[in-house]
């Protein structure tokens, strides 16, 4: 299949509504929406979270009909093609694609992972620095903090699991922390968050166990000191309330020496003792969709019940809270302001942009409205390039780049 890459600068006319009317109720002109670019020959396709590194931004795209999956890294500035990237799919056939929906950039790597396949590639070139294939299952995920890296191993499926590290310019993964099913029930492990405090490298994971018959779930959280290969601490079980709409911490955030948990409730463990500083019951997730995203000094979910909240991280104190909508991004902050990609609000869908403050929505852009295929829908992905202040996001068909600051 020949794909084509065509830059379009555009000015467009795109379709906008105001809250819960639908798309053909007004049309403005949208003055934000600054390059597009065609994905596959405008086939539909699953964006992730873009990554920007120095002047480079790369996709990881995935075609929805053929499972085909590969990466693209353009020149920021000029959104010229640099390389694009298939090894997985090329060695091993659909659907292998290498990467799942969390990767890592650090000194010009590009950690990535599928199932039992992990590589790191060189940001400039694209070409395979180090590649790993695993006789264990894994999870298609990385996650890190500078140099280190983290993802799970399943040994056996709900019986052995495995938390792994390696540092981004080597690939070699060692096992940190096992769990292994020594009762009736069976075992889970949350991802792993690599973070840096108080002079030391850490890893902090959720950890569980659970059964049917009656329903039973139990989890924990630890930490791991990677500086001095120990574990630190594991948690009283955390608490929850029925109906769990989610595994508590199945992707932690760190901010300012608090370990942050979602389900359908926020918690905040003191990374020094492992202590439950607070928790606040909200009776709907903050897991599914979007994870907890945390920035000077407070943590930021997006409910499903289509409502954006902002905590302090260490009283648990309601910040902001402000009606949005449902299913958006993980949040992605950047000069205090919060960025949410694929915001459902009635039949439509959104990119918002809030003051991480005061909880004002500044920007409520309505996605580009086809008349062919009837779609306006954007991406589970955002990133904001913190030097340019620039968006980067998709809508199936095409990447996007918006300059709110127009």
């Amino acid at each position: 299949m020949k794909y084509i890459f065509s830059l379009l600068v555009v000015g467009v006319l795109l379709t906008s509504c105001a809250m819960n009317e639908g798309p053909s109720d007004v049309t403005v002109s949208i003055p934000y929406l600054k390059d597009t670019l065609s994905l596959d020959n405008g086939a539909y396709c699953l964006v992730e979270t873009p990554l920007i590194w120095e002047d480079k931004v790369m996709y990881l795209i995935t075609n929805f009909d053929t499972k085909e999956g590969w990466i693209i890294c353009y020149d920021k500035h000029s959104m010229e093609l640099i390389w694009r990237w298939q090894e997985a799919m090329d060695e091993f056939g659909i659907p292998a694609r290498g990467f799942g929906f969390v990767s890592h950039v650090y000194q010009g790597i590009l950690a990535i992972a599928h199932s039992n396949l992990s590589y790191g590639i060189d940001i400039n070139t694209g070409e395979t620095l180090w590649k790993n294939r695993s006789v264990e299952s894994g999870a298609s995920i990385i996650f890190g903090h500078e140099k280190n890296i983290s993802t799970i191993r399943t040994q056996e499926w709900q019986v052995h699991k495995s938390i792994v590290a390696t540092v981004i310019s080597e690939g070699n993964w060692n096992s940190i922390y096992d769990i292994v099913k020594d009762d009736s029930l069976y075992v889970s492990l949350g991802a792993p968050l690599p973070f840096y405090w108080d002079g030391k490298d850490y890893i902090t994971f959720l950890s569980g166990k659970w059964g049917t018959s009656p329903h039973i779930e139990i989890n924990w959280l630890n930490l791991y000191n990677l500086t001095d290969d120990r574990l630190e601490w594991t948690s009283d079980t955390i608490p929850i309330k029925f109906p769990l709409s989610g595994i508590p911490g199945a992707q932690p955030s760190f901010e300012d020496g608090q370990i942050l948990l979602g389900n359908d409730a926020i918690y905040s463990y003191n990374v020094e003792d492992g202590s439950l500083e607070w928790w606040k019951w909200y009776g709907n997730s903050f897991v599914i969709n979007n994870k907890l995203t945390a920035a000077e000094g407070i943590v930021y979910g997006n409910n499903a019940s289509q409502f954006f909240v902002g905590l302090d991280v260490h009283t648990g104190e309601e910040i902001v809270h402000t009606t949005t909508g449902g299913s958006p991004s993980k949040i992605a902050y950047h000069d205090g302001k919060c960025y949410l990609s694929s915001v459902t609000v009635g039949a439509t869908n959104r990119i918002m942009v809030i003051d991480a403050l005061t909880g004002e929505i500044l920007r409520n852009e309505l996605a580009p409205f086809r008349d062919e295929d009837k779609e306006w829908t954007f991406d589970r992905a955002v990133a904001v390039d913190a030097e340019t202040g620039l968006v980067y996001t998709a809508d199936h068909r095409s990447l996007l780049v918006y300059d709110f600051e127009l």
